[in-house]
């Protein structure tokens, strides 16, 4: 008996850390500009649409990230 109740309090709990960890999608992408070979990368941040209240609800966000080299 107390077996199963750890079996499924184990279910749930992994339940919940699948969802926390593997199903956060990014928010948005991370542009990365190293064009100037004199200065630092410049970064910028663009948020897909809808996604802005995230950054306000989520302790943590993820991004894409994209290199841009013109």
């Amino acid at each position: 008996m107390a077996e199963t109740i750890f079996l499924i309090i184990g279910i749930v709990i992994g339940f919940i850390l699948v969802k926390k960890i593997y199903f956060n999608k990014p928010i948005g992408t991370l542009c990365v500009d190293d064009s100037d070979p004199d200065s630092s990368p410049y970064l910028f941040v663009e948020i897909d649409r809808g996604n802005a209240h995230k950054l306000l609800e989520e302790k943590y966000v993820l991004f894409r990230v994209d290199i841009s080299q013109k």
